[in-house]
């Protein structure tokens, strides 16, 4: 049975383009069992990063794939050759060094990063839960976990914990200095807004609100690492005192727009997160305010990635290594 991926990263799409084929969690279920009505197995991974399919066929020629997938996830804007040219596709072995670098954090936008071998997983898993992946994905699938962890262990890729929380807080102290005098507010209480909160905390950070649409989700997380929990209703009351906002919800559109920009308010930074964006982009149109999102983070993350270079040269040939072995 042949393999094959299709997928859209940062690196070819902006936030923007990514957030147009984001698949979020409620979805999946509908998304894979549509998916299965072409092709024998499926894995769908979308994540605020990237959006891949892949897929195991036995039927089907290599080009007639990629044009079925880019159909399925363009919903008719296959034709945009502009849009399309940003996607990426590989077949059998290429498949799986693709996933292998994806799984082991060496094709994230911070190389090293933890959080994507855990969102791989989970996709697998739903893929499972669907009963839409058989035994030539799972095989793939597994390797690639074998791999990330031989990565983990035999590399120093993943020291000193860098992760997209750790690259905004980074930018937050670059654009206003000390956290420790600040007012900061994160919305969202998922797992980016609880590594987001641990950061802040070490950045010295006092004066932190979390806010979520369950306000029992951020009422634990402040409980568990600190901070005051906010109803979400409040979050924009509270917006206007503070100096930092940090959003990463799964909301499927703008949560906050130019008409929660108070008048009355200091000098802001906001820090965008989620895919697709939580912020409308129209709010730097007020003064003093100033607007970051994933694609915002490469420049910081350019200057640190040296460090772990030859880390991810030692990865890359543990990658070409397995390859011979997937099968």
């Amino acid at each position: 049975m042949n393999i094959a991926v299709l997928g859209i990263n940062h690196k070819g799409g902006s936030a923007e383009v990514r957030e147009k084929v984001a698949v979020k969690e409620p979805q999946i279920p509908l998304f894979l069992e549509r998916l299965s009505e072409q092709f024998e197995e499926s894995v769908l991974l979308s994540t605020c990063n990237r959006t891949e399919v892949y897929v195991a066929f036995s039927e089907k020629g290599y080009e007639e794939t990629k044009v079925r997938l880019l159909k399925f996830l363009l919903n008719g804007q296959h034709n945009n050759q502009e849009l399309v040219s940003k996607f990426y596709f590989y077949s059998e072995a290429e498949t799986a060094r693709h996933l292998f670098k994806v799984a082991s954090s060496l094709d994230s936008i911070v190389v090293g990063e933890t959080q994507i071998l855990g969102q791989v997983k989970v996709a697998y898993q739903n893929a499972l839960t669907q009963k839409a992946t058989g035994s030539r994905l799972n095989r793939l699938f597994q390797h690639s976990f074998r791999v990330a962890k031989r990565v983990r262990t035999e590399t120093d890729i993943a020291r000193g914990n860098h992760s997209v929380s750790s690259v905004a807080c980074r930018l937050a102290e670059e654009k206003l200095g000390s956290l420790k005098d600040k007012q900061v507010m994160i919305i969202g209480a998922g797992k980016i807004g609880e590594v987001t909160l641990q950061h802040l905390i070490k950045k010295g950070a006092e004066a932190i609100f979390v806010g979520n649409r369950t306000f029992e989700k951020a009422e634990e997380l402040t409980k568990r690492f600190g901070g005051t929990a906010l109803h979400f209703k409040d979050c924009f009351e509270k917006m206007a005192e503070c100096d930092l906002v940090i959003s990463q919800t799964s909301s499927p559109h703008y949560i906050i727009c130019k008409k929660n920009i108070s008048a009355n308010r200091k000098t802001q930074v906001f820090i965008d997160l989620a895919i697709p964006r939580d912020i409308e982009p129209g709010v730097v149109e007020a003064k003093d305010i100033f607007l970051y999102n994933l694609d915002s983070l490469q420049e910081i993350v350019d200057r640190s990635f040296n460090v772990r270079e030859e880390e991810a040269k030692k990865a890359e040939a543990i990658i070409e290594e397995e390859l011979s072995n997937w099968r």
